[in-house]
């Protein structure tokens, strides 16, 4: 801590050094004395943004965790680089319990997503309340869930079964949080793409599309008597991409530019995603409703993409994300809503490399999967490393189980992988006695049958040196080999191995029955008797 706490200093020394500096030729400069628009940051700005780079606090921005990919962090250390980018507000897409367990006891404040493959079944209240059992109750309120989105862009596409089921669902959400008193902590949402609006230029002409409008004016009422936001997709890059030629590349960038001022309410706009937000005020004031907020929950720029993908460059999308970032940072408004800070969360925390359409689709993120950032965007963070410490592990031993969880496992598993320091489990029968004290012997049996299987299941860990148990187990009792017990231990064997193999796991089932098979058969009789 006081490490990173000098690392803090020494980054807002030299921010505040650059600030200086910056001051010191902006004086000097003639230009110094005009006006600045909206784009222009203040002295007292730019030193609020140096310190909260320098982690002095948390970042109020979100930002999304999708997980369509083969090859990203576990979400235990992706837990750990989040809070060393003091990001604490995290977006799913589902309610992946790895990931909410993961978050135990952090800060972090989420928002689940139901998929539109689910929006249909969720009109049913009592299939809405089984979800909220099964993916919220369990969790609360150690991990801090804050929203449910129903559906994700649902009106971007044909489907009008299912433009017809959204609201229903969100009604039944909504009344299942009532019937758990959680309604008041757990608002219902749903994300919608911005090309949902018939027009967005000028922004005080922002309207809805007519065909959609049987189905958003009653959603827009669900919002305002539930008192809960109305989410967009909005991204630039993508008006950029289709018209390079007329929409400047600053204006998008929130770059430096003369802007574009409205001429309905003569206010300025200096970059376009808060001009497409007021787009979407105005067209929700256009059927009668001024008490509902407006959220970003996606927006972003690609660092790669096709060649008919203009603008998706690694410098383009550091301008984009490093200077909203900035904005955020200073708690801005748009200008149709100045006091309203505008709510942002940033596409997406990793690159994902299964995500179908485009190179862009796939280039998105801040960060790779190794940890190391696409770009800077004066984030300072790190992804804790999958090794583990024999010190780390003695601090569990601290933590005691009861009978039942040791009898069953299941807790046992939900312990150790529950703790930020295990990301990789050694299931070595020193830590089992550690954790279990005086039911080892129950603890030691069900490893086998339960433990590994909840383990594969859970898929919270790549590398399962499972035979480290069952040596240390043989080697203990080489002796009685022939008795009951050793029997125990052959049985163990060939569960676990059966297991390794149903889990198609060949990298741990080949070296498993090289080491123990050929020592087994020297046993023949305890082996062919069970």
């Amino acid at each position: 801590m006081a490490e990173r706490s000098g690392e803090q200093r020494e980054l807002t020394r030299q921010l505040g050094t650059s600030l200086d500096r910056l001051l010191q030729w902006r004086r000097q400069s003639p230009a110094s004395s005009s006006s600045s628009s909206s784009s222009s940051f203040s002295s007292s700005q730019l030193l609020r943004s140096a310190f909260i780079f320098a982690g002095s606090e948390a970042l109020t921005v979100g930002v999304n965790y999708g997980q369509i990919a083969n090859n990203l962090p576990s979400p235990t250390r992706v837990a750990g680089l989040l809070r060393s980018l003091n990001i604490s507000r995290v977006k799913l897409y589902d309610a992946d319990r790895n990931v909410l367990t993961a978050f135990h006891d952090t800060d972090a404040e989420f928002v689940i997503g139901i998929g539109n493959e689910n929006v249909s079944t969720m009109t049913d209240l009592g299939k809405a309340l089984a979800w909220l059992q099964l993916h919220v109750l369990p969790y609360l309120p150690y991990t801090n869930i804050t929203c449910v989105t129903v559906g994700n862009e649902v009106f971007k596409g044909n489907d009008t079964l299912l433009m017809s089921n959204l609201l229903p669902a969100m009604q039944s959400v909504h009344q299942a949080l009532v019937s758990l008193g959680l309604d008041k902590k757990v608002t219902v949402a749903s994300a919608h793409s911005i090309d949902m609006l018939a027009s967005s230029y000028p922004p005080s002409a922002g309207s809805f599309r007519q065909d959609l409008a049987a189905y958003i004016q009653p959603i827009l009422s669900f919002h305002s008597i539930t008192n809960s936001p109305f989410l967009i997709n909005a991204y630039p890059f993508f008006a950029y991409k289709e018209n390079p030629s007329t929409i400047s590349l600053d204006y998008v960038l929130f770059e430096p530019n003369s802007g574009v001022t409205d001429p309905n309410t003569n206010l300025s706009y200096d970059n376009m995603l808060y001009a497409q937000i007021d787009a979407v005020y105005s067209a929700m004031r256009a059927w009668g409703h001024t008490d509902i907020e407006v959220r970003i929950s996606e927006t972003g720029w690609p660092s790669r993409g096709d060649d008919d993908e203009v603008g998706a460059t690694p410098e383009n999308a550091a301008k984009y994300n490093g200077n909203l970032l900035q904005r955020i940072a200073m708690n801005q408004g748009t200008p149709l809503k100045p006091s309203v800070p505008v709510d942002v969360y940033v596409f997406a925390l990793f690159n994902e490399n299964l995500k179908p359409g485009p190179t862009s689709e796939r280039n998105y993120g801040l960060f790779y999967p190794d940890g190391t950032p696409v770009y800077n965007v004066g984030l300072r963070g790190h992804l804790p490393s999958i090794a583990f410490s024999s010190s780390s592990l003695l601090l569990l031993g601290h933590h005691q189980l009861d009978s039942d969880e040791a009898l069953s496992c299941t807790g046992l598993c939900h312990r150790l992988l529950g703790r930020e320091e295990i990301v990789q489990l050694p299931m070595s029968h020193k830590l089992l006695r550690i954790q279990a004290g005086d039911h080892r012997k129950c603890v030691g049996d069900c490893v086998a049958r339960e433990l590994v299987q909840h383990l594969l299941h859970l898929e919270r860990i790549k590398q399962f040196p499972m035979p480290t148990l069952l040596f240390s187990l043989i080697r203990d009792q080489r002796r009685r080999l022939e008795r009951r017990e050793g029997v125990s231990i052959f049985k163990r064997i060939t569960l676990t191995t059966r297991l390794l193999v149903e889990h198609e796991n060949d990298s741990l089932v080949l070296p498993f029955i090289e080491r123990y098979i050929p020592f087994s058969l020297g046993h023949s009789k305890a082996w062919h008797g069970h």
